[in-house]
């Protein structure tokens, strides 16, 4: 399977904001990524 990327541009004063989005995602969703089989992402 060919794995597929992306680069964004992310403000310096954003960081922190972004990691702390993203360190606990919603359970709904995690679910959705376990069921389809989808990790590391």
């Amino acid at each position: 399977m060919q794995r597929m990327g992306m680069v964004i541009g992310l403000r310096p004063e954003k960081v922190s904001e972004y990691k702390a989005l993203h360190a606990a995602p919603w359970p709904d969703m995690d679910a959705a990524l376990k069921a389809a089989n989808i990790g590391n992402y």
